[in-house]
């Protein structure tokens, strides 16, 4: 286009000097004459077309110059060219002047062209996708620190909203834990999370209902149950031994129940104060119609328990699991007494006895026979006169003496 302009102008600019030379007009001295000497191949200066006033132009009639060739106007009236009608030419930036999104006020977006004609290809595109940088790799970003690109670059993410994009377990998706740290990054820290503690005063393991915290960690002194009934003693809590103190020291509302001390205490039947082995109970304090002795034998009978006498009645009295005779411990003043009768005339002797209930073999109830070696002397023997004046029925006097003499000789006065 240009080459066309320069020989059209080179032409008239020839001809403007042959006219010139024919009017006899000289040049005025130091004055540049614009004109075109046949020795020169360089076209002429296209003083028209580089006013600044708009692109160059292929035509002679574009330049503005007249057909006459009178008068240097050239370009003085020319419209800037504008191929893609986008209102910029290349003279005003546009750097692809065939395509109309591309010109110094198009946005730019991601179809690799230099849409704003600033040198860079889709550089803060319009439609570009905006990422985050994402340090911990916990798949939320910064937003503090956006970009907007075509791709995502490495190390960004789409998801915004990380508040510690140092720690992978903070985030907008992670769950809130109970560490004094907003984990979930909703401005709130350890929301819902909260842990009630419970003081323990006495450092039994178990906390005071009436002394509580909630917290993440309150510290040593707090437990986080409730259930000690007893804060100031620590044997009192649950599952403390329970004792008999009058004291829940296992904290179940009751006190000395199945205390690990407690007595045993024995059903006593018969008020003797002896109870029955095969009854009994485990308590602190002794219930009503129970003793602490166990060794009754018949507990239905009062007069048989271990401080009993033993009598003769074939009952173990006193407990020891003798009975009458073989018991040791057998009562001998009411025990009946047996009297040796060595010669069996079923009397016998003062001088030899035995204290049982029933009667020793050789023995018997009497004790009146006067002579125990004799059969023939008893309580029931009649006396009767002999040599030795044997008294023969035991009655203390013999022969004569006893009015109760028998078989006794008749003797006559011999007078």
């Amino acid at each position: 286009m240009r080459v066309v302009l320069f020989t059209v102008l080179g032409c008239l600019a020839i001809g403007c000097g042959d006219k010139g030379s024919d009017s006899g007009s000289a040049e005025a001295p130091g004055q540049n004459r614009d004109t075109a000497s046949p020795g020169d191949t360089d076209p002429p200066t296209d003083t028209a077309s580089d006013t600044g006033d708009g692109p160059p132009v292929d035509t002679a009639t574009d330049s503005g110059l007249s057909d006459t060739g009178e008068g240097d106007t050239a370009g003085a009236d020319a419209e800037p060219v504008d191929e893609d009608e986008d209102g910029y030419g290349v003279l005003d930036g546009d750097c692809d002047d065939t395509d109309p999104t591309v010109h110094p006020d198009a946005p730019e977006v991601c179809d690799e062209l230099d849409n704003d004609c600033d040198g860079d290809v889709d550089e803060d595109p319009t439609d570009g996708i905006e990422s985050y940088p994402d340090m911990d790799a916990d798949g939320y970003g910064d937003d503090r620190f956006a970009v907007t690109a075509c791709v995502v670059p490495s190390g960004y993410v789409t998801e915004p909203g990380d508040c510690n994009d140092t720690s992978a377990t903070t985030s907008p998706g992670a769950a809130e834990r109970c560490d004094l740290v907003d984990n979930d990054c909703d401005d709130e820290v350890d929301e819902g999370v909260l842990i009630a503690w419970y003081a323990d005063t006495d450092g039994d393991g178990y906390g005071a209902a009436d002394a509580m915290v909630e917290s993440c960690d309150p510290g040593a002194g707090y437990v986080a149950n409730d259930s000690d009934c007893d804060d100031t003693d620590p044997a009192s809590h649950p599952g403390g031994l329970e004792v008999c103190d009058g004291i829940d020291n296992d904290c179940d509302d009751a006190a000395d129940e199945d205390a690990i001390d407690a007595a045993t205490w024995y059903t006593d039947g018969d008020g003797d104060g002896f109870g029955d082995r095969s009854s009994s109970v485990e308590a602190c304090e002794a219930p009503e119609g129970t003793v602490a002795d166990s060794s009754d034998c018949a507990d239905a009978d009062a007069l048989v328990h271990p401080d009993a006498l033993e009598v003769c009645d074939a009952i173990d009295n006193d407990c020891d699991g003798d009975i009458d005779d073989s018991d040791s411990s057998l009562d001998e003043a009411t025990t009946p007494v047996w009297y040796a009768d060595a010669d069996t005339d079923g009397f016998g002797t003062p001088f030899y006895t035995r204290t049982r209930c029933e009667a020793p073999a050789g023995y018997v109830a009497d004790n009146t026979d006067c002579n125990d070696l004799d059969d023939a002397v008893n309580p029931t023997a009649t006396e009767v006169c002999d040599e030795d004046a044997v008294d023969e029925d035991c009655n203390g006097v013999a022969d004569d003496a006893d009015p109760d003499v028998g078989h006794a000789t008749v003797w006559y006065v011999d007078g």
